[in-house]
């Protein structure tokens, strides 16, 4: 059985040795429509994406967990999405860098956690379009205990999510002026 296949598909790879440009073949096809009732369907859009960026994260200054004016702009960038639609939800999850104890750091990740949902809320985002939960340091972005890789992993992610929870991906907002930006750094160690 393989033989009569595997020779129909050799002919046909070889009849299509030189075969029409698509323009081509497109003028072929609406040449061919003109004189017979062909059927033209349109594409619909179903979900048009905003126009506004998603700011992936938020991130707090070590053993910190108030947000700060670059922090509150970037919740408020997202927020300005979610007003685009109603149907749109947040999905929050807080974390911690590695350094004290787990115990400790699942206490600041829930007060990091509550902090965005509050800001969130009090900028009138219903609570039942926020999913959340605090993963502490279980889940690094980057895995060492340099001081830059843990000014990455103090975050509250975000993620946008459609109208049955679904992740949306509509881009990543960098400022024209992202060189300039200046993560918080650690400042003081705990016992």
């Amino acid at each position: 059985m393989k033989g009569p296949i595997t020779i129909a598909l050799l002919v046909a790879l070889v009849s299509l040795a030189g075969c029409a440009s698509n323009e081509e073949l497109f003028a072929k096809y609406d040449a061919y429509c003109q004189g017979v009732a062909c059927i033209a369907t349109e594409v619909e859009v179903v979900y048009e994406q905003p126009t506004l960026a998603w700011e992936p994260a938020v991130y707090f200054g070590y053993d910190l967990d108030a947000l700060d004016d670059n922090e509150s702009s970037r919740l408020d960038r997202n927020i300005e999405v979610l007003n685009t639609d109603a149907s749109l939800k947040i999905s929050l999850q807080a974390f911690t860098d590695s350094i004290a104890s787990f115990a400790y750091n699942v206490d600041l990740a829930e007060r990091r956690r509550l902090a965005v949902l509050d800001y969130l809320i009090d900028e009138g985002i219903s609570e039942d379009r926020i999913v959340s939960s605090s993963g502490s340091e279980l889940l690094p972005v980057l895995p060492t205990d340099s001081v830059e890789d843990r000014i990455i992993n103090r975050r509250v992610e975000m993620m946008l999510l459609d109208n049955t929870g679904r992740p949306l991906s509509i881009g990543i907002a960098f400022p024209d002026e992202a060189e300039d930006f200046v993560p918080p750094y650690p400042s003081e160690k705990i016992d």
